[in-house]
């Protein structure tokens, strides 16, 4: 199973590239949302390149992404 789904979406906004997705059903704890979401946003940083203007990462953790290192959650976005 991986850890992340990855989507690539159109944004309007043109600031806006990585959006985390962490749902509150799957980690009640905000603590815990809070450090998956940074993981997910340097994770998903050296990537940002692929992206043409006006696209968006949109990156969903999945249950299995808690205590995972970063070097794994990087090889699972380079990966989608």
């Amino acid at each position: 199973m991986s850890l992340v789904l990855v989507k690539i979406i159109s944004s309007p906004r043109s600031g806006l590239k990585i959006c985390p997705a962490v749902s509150k059903k799957i980690f009640p704890r905000a603590v815990v949302r809070n450090r998956i979401k940074r993981l997910i946003r340097e994770a998903a940083r050296p990537f940002l390149t692929r992206l043409r203007p006006g696209q968006a990462f949109l990156i969903i953790a999945r249950p299995e992404i808690i205590n995972q290192p970063l070097s794994r959650i990087k090889d699972e976005i380079s990966s989608s």
